[in-house]
C-alpha cells in the first residue's frame, strides 16, 4: 500500500492538550502511523484498485456478453431443432391419425356391408318364411273351403232328398186322403 499521510504532529499536539506527556503523546502518533500506513489504502491505491476492477468489470461484461451470445445461439439452435422434431412428431402423428381413420372406416363399411348383407339373408328368409305361412294358410283355407262346400253341398243334398221324401210322402197322403174322400163320398152316394 502507498504512503498515508496524517498530521503526526498535531495529532501528538491534541493528545498532551488532553494530558498525555509528550513522550506518550509522540509514541501513539507513531503507533498509529504504523498501523494506518499498513492497513489504509491511499488515494493513489483506491484508483488503482478501481482502475483495475474496473478493468476487470469489463472483462467479466465482454465475457457476459460473449456468453451470452454463445447461449443465445444455442437456444436458437436447439429452439429451432426442438421446432424441427415437433413438425415431424405432429406430421408422423397426422399421419398415424390418418392411417388410423382410414382403418377404421374401412372396417366399419366391411361392419356395415355384412350386416346388409345379413340384413338382407334374414330378411329374405323372413320373406320365404311368411310365404310359406301364406300357402300354408291358403292350402288350408282352401281345403276348409272344400270341406264346409262338401259338407254343405251333401247336407243340401241330404236335405233336398229328405224334402222330396217328404213331399212324396204327403203327395201320398193326400192323395190317399182325397180318394178315400172320394171313396166315402161314392159310398154316401149309393
Amino acid at each position: 500500500m502507498g504512503a498515508v499521510m496524517i498530521n503526526t504532529l498535531a495529532y501528538a499536539r491534541r493528545l498532551v492538550d488532553a494530558g498525555f506527556t509528550q513522550q506518550q503523546a509522540e509514541i501513539q502518533a507513531e503507533v498509529l502511523l504504523d498501523a494506518v500506513s499498513e492497513h489504509l489504502a491511499s488515494k493513489a491505491d483506491i484508483e488503482r484498485l478501481e482502475s483495475n476492477l474496473s478493468h476487470s468489470i469489463s472483462c467479466l461484461d465482454t465475457k457476459v456478453d460473449v456468453a451470452v451470445e454463445r447461449l443465445d445461439t444455442k437456444i436458437d439452435v436447439a429452439v429451432e431443432r426442438l421446432d424441427t422434431k415437433f413438425d415431424a412428431a405432429i406430421e408422423r402423428l397426422d399421419t398415424k391419425i390418418d392411417s388410423v381413420a382410414e382403418r377404421l372406416d374401412a372396417k366399419i363399411d366391411s361392419v356395415a356391408e355384412r350386416l346388409d348383407t345379413k340384413f338382407d339373408s334374414v330378411a329374405e328368409r323372413l320373406n320365404s318364411n311368411i310365404d310359406q305361412v301364406e300357402n300354408r294358410l291358403d292350402d288350408k283355407i282352401d281345403h276348409v273351403s272344400k270341406d264346409l262346400s262338401g259338407t254343405f253341398s251333401t247336407r243340401i243334398a241330404e236335405s233336398k232328398a229328405e224334402l222330396v221324401r217328404w213331399v212324396v210322402g204327403v203327395g201320398l197322403l193326400q192323395t190317399t186322403l182325397i180318394t178315400g174322400l172320394v171313396l166315402m163320398v161314392l159310398k154316401q152316394g149309393t
